[in-house]
């Protein structure tokens, strides 16, 4: 259930979206945004502010309704879109979110997200996700969603999310991720539901405060998949989707729980930061090669742990676990990326499962672990590959 309070200082006019009866969500345009609204869940987004190919957007809040829409009606030639939210309200965002042409969109908001289970993407570039307080430019300036009446707007490439304290959380709720094991106990992806997916090749980037998915799905095919969880202070820079955590000192929670799942299969690659990292009831990273291209992997790194416990209960899934998964489907000739684990204690128990596994003509990726410490209780290791390599992290 989605709620959001109505302020009444509002200074622009106020759109209401309704999530149910008794629920209601809404897009408050700010400076030269402008909302257009055909009916009570679908509106256009007109206006901002250009800088050569860069478009910006303010919002005192934005939400968008079930089976509702946020249309942005952006010039075909726009590369980047910046949406900040300067309201005190968090975001939630169970509808679509589109564009026109293939920019990249930037979604801030300091006070939190959630991605309801119908939350969808038809952005063709990639999808930043943030509860950052500004982003950072390559000629020093912000785009801030705390001092909005400095920000200056620019024609530069983005560097960084700029963090406060203790940022806000950031939700992904879903269905589940219906992923199954073959006979042969290969994963099985045919019934699983994409969720807030992004074009082929483009990247999906969550980075917030504690990351956390409730049965909640996302999908960058032959794409990448970031995963952040920043509790301190600090910037996270982006170069050319790249991200690097060098200026975070202290990192936050991961947890996907109820077959949860983030999925960068046919050539993808899945990274994920945080102090600690759980999967739990049959949830899943997956980033498997299905054809001739080769994959990318998993890349995990949590300063104190990785939990991998316990299998999907559902009875329509009664026994996948909860995984990290970087196999060669049946049929697939590339080859198989790697899964690189480095944590303080790494625990895979109650059934819960790291596989590398090669199922088709392709040559399997590795696994590789640099831990203090790791405890196999009722979980397992399936490496059909070249090899695994496990060392002590210091």
């Amino acid at each position: 259930m989605f709620l959001n309070q109505i302020s009444a200082s509002c200074l622009c006019s106020l759109f209401y979206l309704g999530l149910t009866s008794s629920a209601l969500a809404q897009i408050t345009p700010a400076q030269t945004t402008r909302v257009d609204s055909s009916d009570s869940r679908n509106f256009t987004i007109n206006g901002g502010d250009r800088a050569g190919s860069n478009l910006f957007h303010s919002f005192q809040e934005f939400s968008v309704p079930t089976a509702g829409s946020a249309i942005f009606n952006n010039a075909i030639d726009i590369k980047n879109i910046f949406t900040r939210i300067t309201g005190g309200d968090r975001s939630s965002i169970d509808g679509l979110i589109q564009t026109n042409g293939s920019p990249n969109f930037f979604l801030i908001n300091p006070n939190g997200i959630i991605f309801g289970a119908n939350a969808r993407l038809n952005i063709g570039g990639s999808f930043f996700g943030s509860t950052a307080n500004s982003i950072r430019f390559s000629d020093g300036t912000q785009f801030s969603a705390i001092d909005s009446t400095s920000s200056l707007l620019t024609v530069s490439a983005p560097i960084g999310l700029q963090y406060g304290v203790n940022p806000s959380a950031i939700v992904v709720q879903g269905i589940g991720n219906n992923l199954r094991l073959g006979v042969d106990f290969e994963t099985l992806r045919s019934d699983r539901p994409t969720g807030l997916q992004v074009s082929s090749g483009q990247t999906l980037a969550l980075i917030g405060g504690d990351i956390l998915f409730s049965g909640g799905n996302i999908t960058a095919p032959n794409g990448h998949i970031e995963l952040g969880s920043v509790q301190s202070a600090g910037t996270v820079s982006v170069t050319n989707n790249t991200f690097n955590y060098q200026d975070i000192s202290t990192f936050g929670d991961i947890r996907l729980a109820q077959a949860a799942s983030a999925d960068a299969s046919s050539g993808g690659s899945i990274q994920v930061q945080a102090q600690r990292l759980t999967l739990s009831e049959g949830s899943a990273l997956v980033a498997n090669v299905l054809n001739s291209s080769s994959g990318n992997g998993i890349t995990i790194r949590a300063t104190e742990s990785v939990n991998l416990r316990g299998v999907a209960s559902s009875l329509a899934n009664p026994i996948f676990p909860s995984t990290f998964v970087s196999e060669v489907d049946t049929g697939a000739t590339g080859q198989g990326g790697n899964i690189s684990i480095t944590t303080g204690k790494l625990r895979i128990s109650d059934g819960g499962l790291i596989s590398a596994a090669v199922f088709g003509a392709g040559q399997g990726g590795n696994v590789q672990i640099a831990a203090q410490a790791v405890n196999l209780v009722g979980g397992a290791f399936e490496v059909c590959v070249n090899r695994w390599e496990l060392s002590r992290y210091s």
